[in-house]
């Protein structure tokens, strides 16, 4: 029989398992865990986990589809990862076997209205620029940008923020990870190389980010920014080195959504996700985050819930109960199927050393 999984991360808000038995993938577990400027808190957000998994997936899925950029995505089905050793039931509906990869150390942010309540672009505010990056004078709360913009940020470890960094210093950071990570051929140049695979990177995040913000637009939500990440993979064959995208996509951990119909230039947007919870910490807390995360009224614990639940549930026509009960229906049918063959097998090995000693 397999041997199971074991928990080897505790990420901020996913869960890494390994089995050493498969050494080229992983189990992600999707929390419902939240964080804000990379500390943990203390509460929960029911159903988070089971949201961000799916609504991710259906991102991925369509990317494919799109074929914009592969992901990291092998399985996310009950009887897979019981194959594969993940057997852990905080894990259904929110778990997935990933192929093992090398992260890029870079997120990939892309912008696509002026969110002046974010401290990423106090310098247009000062100069009309970001990062470089010159921009149209007098934009407006929350008004759409003439195209999107594309502003890395440091991934630095947890419990420090990340940097918005130039274009120029993004491309040193991706010269260091590739003298660093891979044996390159005589006379290969890094800093050509990351620069080529900066602008690959730069592009893939755009046509991804104006995909998404099409579709999501056709279902009445806007999205106004989003994180994504991209790592390498060695091939099937072992000849080369694939670029895919890991780790969420497009959910409200890491994308700014707002409602459409409730959308007006020059003011604040009612926040979706995560960016509610900020505002109830900053806002109605005063949170310094130098201190201990504190714990959030039920309310708002409960309200959360519901912008993660109902911002799934419009973009892609689902309906959340429904799909948890199937899930939960999946993983006992395959649970009692594993327990049974189990249970075979050890009376069968009861029996041979019955034998075996007679």
């Amino acid at each position: 029989m397999t041997q199971a999984s074991k928990l080897v991360k505790h990420g901020l808000v996913c869960d890494v398992y390994e089995n050493p038995e498969f050494p080229d993938i992983m189990f992600f577990n999707r929390t419902d865990r939240y964080s804000v400027d990379e500390q943990i808190f203390p509460d929960l957000i029911p159903y988070k986990g089971f949201v961000t998994n799916q609504m991710s997936l259906r991102w991925k899925r369509l990317l494919e589809e799109e074929q914009i950029i592969s992901s990291n995505v092998i399985s996310t089905s009950a009887r897979d990862l019981f194959r594969f050793g993940f057997r852990h039931p905080v894990g259904i509906g929110s778990a997935a076997i990933v192929k093992r990869c090398i992260p890029i150390p870079i997120e990939c942010i892309v912008r696509g209205y002026y969110v002046p309540e974010s401290h990423s672009w106090d310098s247009y505010k000062e100069n009309g620029t970001f990062m470089g990056i010159t921009l149209p004078a007098g934009l407006k709360n929350c008004e759409k940008l003439p195209e999107p913009i594309f502003t890395p940020s440091t991934k630095n470890r947890l419990g420090t923020p990340d940097i918005n960094v130039s274009f120029e210093k993004y491309v040193d950071i991706l010269t260091e990870f590739i003298q660093d990570t891979f044996t390159l051929t005589t006379g290969a140049e890094p800093e050509r190389i990351a620069y080529k695979l900066a602008d690959l990177l730069k592009n893939i995040s755009i046509q991804a980010y104006t995909f998404a913000h099409n579709y999501a637009l056709k279902k009445r939500v806007i999205l106004a920014d989003t994180m994504l990440e991209f790592g390498f993979v060695l091939d099937p064959n072992g000849e080369d080195h694939e670029i895919i995208l890991i780790n969420d996509a497009f959910t409200p951990d890491t994308t700014r959504y707002w409602d459409l119909d409730t959308y007006e230039v020059d003011r604040n947007q009612p926040a979706i996700g995560r960016q509610f919870l900020q505002r109830q910490l900053y806002l109605c807390h005063e949170w310094d985050p130098s201190k201990e995360p504190p714990r959030l009224d039920p309310f708002f614990i409960h309200r959360a819930s519901e912008l993660y639940i109902d911002v799934f549930q419009k973009i892609f026509d689902v309906d959340v109960i429904h799909l948890t009960e199937e899930a939960s229906w999946e993983w006992q049918r395959v649970k009692e199927e594993y327990d049974e063959e189990e249970s075979v097998r050890a009376a069968s090995a009861e029996i041979a050393a019955y034998f075996s000693e007679n």
